[in-house]
């Protein structure tokens, strides 16, 4: 038998990310396990080389963080009814490496992802998280379209 234990879900905050907790909350409900969320900034490495200001980012990091951890302290409360029904994390870096780095640190049995759908240039253009995630994982991953 397969044990779930801990569920990782990344959230973005953007539309859809209630959908994806859904899944993810039906399935810890399911297991009687423990949900995990997890937002990431996109570190700063990310935006050198390019006309983005980087001593702005160094400058405000802190308050990023501060800020996101309000939207997923909110988001839970919002969606979850509780912030005691998730542990919630905030992490800067590249967004796959903390994605999979908090999963293996944690013992995570499952990521619950939710993908956007770009298609052609927009999906060369910004990448796929969710591509990365399951390319990488070392546990199964769920991966949802929100709005299909």
């Amino acid at each position: 038998m397969v044990a779930i234990t801990n569920i990782l879900v990344p959230v973005d905050l953007r539309a859809g990310a209630g959908t994806v907790l859904d899944h993810a909350r039906l399935l810890a409900d399911r297991f009687g396990a423990k949900l995990h969320l997890l937002t990431v900034i996109p570190g700063v490495e990310q935006f050198e080389g390019g006309d983005f200001d980087i001593s702005w980012y160094a400058k405000h990091e802190q308050e990023l963080l501060a800020g996101a951890q309000k939207g997923v302290t909110d988001f839970v409360a919002k969606e979850l009814g509780s912030a005691a029904a998730a542990t919630t994390s905030v992490r800067i870096g590249d967004i796959v490496d903390e994605i999979l780095g908090y999963a293996d640190k944690q013992g995570c049995d499952l990521i619950v992802i939710g993908t956007h759908g770009r298609k052609g240039v927009a999906r060369i253009f910004f990448g796929s998280v969710a591509e990365g995630v399951v390319r990488r994982a070392g546990c199964p991953v769920l991966t949802l379209h929100p709005f299909e």
